[in-house]
């Protein structure tokens, strides 16, 4: 039996993915999968962590699901609200009591971040892949620097 590049079983006829592998939602025709090859170098090794794209590409596939301004400016405040919860969480284990406001701050965050996508009408794209919980901070910064 073939392996797909990320090493799962059941490769797909003529895709070289396996049917966990394939992209999931429209937009992913810039995504070009290739086989692994024996000798997997580090390059090889953070590509295939990546999933084949480019960090451009993760961004924008993110941005073509938050096209509503609603949830576009749910996302631009909700994005930094959950990181600053995570900096207070950190920052709780030194000042006692902190932790309450790190998790109001870390569920308005992500409540923010639902309501944005009820009025999208799309659900959030880790629900598809775990790795986009990571492409939002790439989108915000780069929103940021208007390059979203």
């Amino acid at each position: 039996m073939r392996v797909c590049q990320f090493r799962h079983f059941g490769v797909v006829p003529g895709s070289g993915v396996c049917s966990n592998c394939r992209p999931r939602s429209e937009g992913n025709s810039l995504i070009i999968f290739t086989e692994r090859r024996a000798s997997v170098n580090a390059r090889v090794y953070h590509r295939s962590m990546l999933g084949g794209r480019s960090s451009e590409q993760w961004i924008a596939q993110y941005a073509s699901s938050h096209q509503h301004p609603v949830n576009r400016a749910c996302h631009t405040f909700g994005i930094p609200t959950i990181i600053l919860s995570a900096v207070l969480f950190i920052a709780s284990i030194f000042v006692r009591g902190l932790w309450m406001y790190a998790l109001g701050l870390f569920f308005f965050g992500w409540a923010l971040q639902f309501i944005g996508h009820a009025f999208e009408g799309k659900e959030p794209e880790f629900f598809h892949d775990w790795r986009f919980l990571f492409v939002g901070v790439r989108w915000w910064w780069a929103k940021l620097r208007g390059k979203a």
